[in-house]
């Protein structure tokens, strides 16, 4: 009956959780609704799916003590800095015990205290070890091969440093380390953060490495002391390292636990204005960093260079119910004025389509375009409105889409004109709001290729606010991307061996075998019609094309899946089975 009651507390409180952070709320009233959360559920240890994760996949003690017994071929000093402004004893005492406990025992601590007087009792703590160096503001006294970053909310895994310094061994050339983390009270554990490998443009929309990661010493050479040790300016101090760093190594493994009732220290500088002085220094474009509803997120906004055409490629067959509103949309909405409409005419047979066209036509800006197949193919239709339009950049648009941001082409244009920058993909909704694509991913698995966040609330953040991140993603779905059109001329556009699925996935995956990356914008929205449909099995004939289409991609791109996707921690995946529907993805 105990288990019965623990389990079904449990289940409640995550029932009741993914309401919490479904509901739109200012955060201050968040703050004050999660106090009374909190109570209403008189929380208790229990055994969370978390908790099971836990227990099957990090070292036991017998584990433990093997590291201690480990000889690594390099054995680096660490040099721990922590910059303390009003520690608490207590807080201090915490962070102690967890470093005294590693595994690995080549470390030295570093405390900057940016205050005129001395903690007393922290100074006597700190005279117990040799290895720990109370030296107010000066950084000299820094011996370490590589310097680790810590904020006084951190409590590391005991064997942070041994996964850290073994990362060193098999990867000698790297020189920025993060990992993954979770937060901790007197309960238990939890929020996990499995965070994806390094990803310039989530980064530069929010800090998700955190407070603790660990540079080589020449990293930290480059960065001014102001940065370096100040406890309020992580995230400035991140942006910084991920400039200088050469070649970053995300250990996807749980490292570093955030105190629950720590204020957050790696929170966003009080405005923007470093920021975007990073991003635009780093980019050479003109930019406006914007703050969003959510605390620590931001909005990069990039300035259209020029006035560039874009063509709005949109293939159509009949169905003037799902076209006209997608037109009309485009054309009430819309701010930017140089572009083009083209829409692919593909064997429409009503009267009443080529009415349309013909009302259409009277209009300078839009154009109909025959093809001249008559078998479907998705990627041939797509390429010959791409060959055959005037626009710098191409807008693969579907007929089924309703557009629903204003100055959608200056926000998707911002990124595509970056020479770095393949797709441009945006956020879709189903047309009861919920959302239908928010990036695409590849999982292990029979279907492995996946849509983020499919069926939550337009308003729901995701996990790790990723439904609200501008961020680098490994696919973005053909239903409305951007594009410009010497990027379709160095992959040699579309595939056409594919008849209807997989064709925008291998668009994305030759855009980055040139090199370039793939782009989510949250902030564009549409509407995805698509959603009459959803949940209808496919026709077996339309299945056959499926089956055959996925095995052509998987024939082509096997090696790239086999590396696995930069962008998706698969450990994500692993919790969601312990924790079945929580709307992780």
């Amino acid at each position: 009956m105990g288990q019965m009651m623990c389990a079904l507390r449990s289940r409640t409180y995550h029932f009741l959780r993914r309401v919490y952070h479904a509901l739109p709320m200012s955060d201050s009233t968040r703050r004050i609704a999660k106090k009374k959360f909190l109570k209403l559920m008189n929380r208790e240890p229990v055994i969370t799916p978390y908790g099971q994760w836990i227990t099957e996949n990090e070292p036991t003690e017998d584990a433990l003590n093997m590291q201690k017994k480990h000889v690594f071929q390099t054995r680096p000093l660490i040099s721990l800095v922590l910059p303390m402004t009003d520690m608490s004893a207590d807080d201090f005492k915490e962070l102690l015990h967890s470093i005294k406990a590693q595994t690995y025992e080549s470390w030295e601590l570093c405390i900057f205290n940016r205050n005129d007087t001395t903690n007393s009792e922290i100074a006597n703590l700190c005279s117990s070890d040799q290895r720990i160096k109370y030296n107010h503001t000066s950084e000299d006294n820094m011996t370490g091969e590589y310097i680790g970053f810590l904020s006084y909310d951190d409590t590391l895994a005991p064997f942070a440093l041994f996964e850290i310094v073994k990362a060193i061994n098999e990867h000698q050339d790297i020189d920025f380390i993060y990992a993954d983390e979770d937060k901790m009270n007197e309960h238990e554990r939890y929020e996990p953060q499995f965070k994806p490998d390094f990803a310039p443009d989530t980064l530069r929309s929010t800090n998700y490495i955190g407070s603790f990661f660990v540079v080589s010493q020449a990293i930290a050479n480059a960065l001014t002391h102001e940065v370096a040790f100040a406890q309020d300016r992580y995230y400035e101090l991140v942006l910084r390292v991920g400039e200088q760093a050469s070649k970053v190594h995300h250990i996807a493994k749980i490292l570093n636990h955030k105190r629950g009732n720590a204020h957050p220290s790696a929170s966003p500088d009080p405005d923007s204005e470093a920021i975007q002085s990073h991003i635009t220094k780093h980019l050479d474009l003109k930019s406006t960093v914007e703050r969003t509803e959510l605390d620590g997120v931001f909005n990069v906004v990039y300035e259209v260079i020029g006035n560039p055409k874009v063509s709005i490629v949109i293939p159509n067959k009949d169905h003037l119910e799902l076209l006209k509103p997608c037109v009309d949309s485009i054309l009430e909405l819309t701010t930017y004025d140089n572009y083009e409409i083209v829409i692919v005419e593909n064997n429409s047979v009503d009267e009443e389509t080529f009415a349309y066209y013909r009302e259409l036509e009277l209009l300078p800006h839009i154009h109909v375009l025959r093809y001249p197949g008559t078998k479907f193919n998705y990627q041939k239709i797509i390429n010959h409105g791409a060959k055959n339009c005037t626009g710098d950049y191409i807008m693969q648009l579907n007929n089924d889409t309703q557009i629903l941001t204003p100055n959608w082409l200056e926000l998707m244009l911002g990124f595509a004109q970056r020479s770095d920058v393949g797709v441009v993909g945006v956020k879709l909704y189903y047309p009861d709001m919920t959302i239908q694509h928010a990036g695409g991913i590849f999982v292990p698995g029979e279907s492995f290729t996946e849509h983020i966040f499919v069926g939550i609330p337009k308003y729901a953040h995701g996990y790790m606010n990723r439904a609200f991140l501008i961020q680098n993603i490994s696919w973005v779905t053909g239903a409305c991307v951007l594009s410009r059109k010497e990027i379709y001329e160095q992959v040699g556009f579309m595939d056409e061996d594919y008849e209807i699925f997989y064709g925008d996935v291998d668009f994305c995956m030759k855009a980055k075998a040139l090199g370039k990356t793939i782009i989510f914008h949250p902030f564009v929205e549409l509407i995805h019609y698509e959603g009459k449909t959803r949940g209808n099995p496919l026709p077996p004939e339309k299945y056959r094309i499926l089956q055959r289409d996925k095995d052509l991609f998987m024939s082509k791109w096997q090696k790239a899946l086999e590396q696995g996707d930069p962008y998706y921690n698969p450990t994500i995946k692993k919790l969601w089975t312990y924790n079945s529907g929580t709307g992780m993805l």
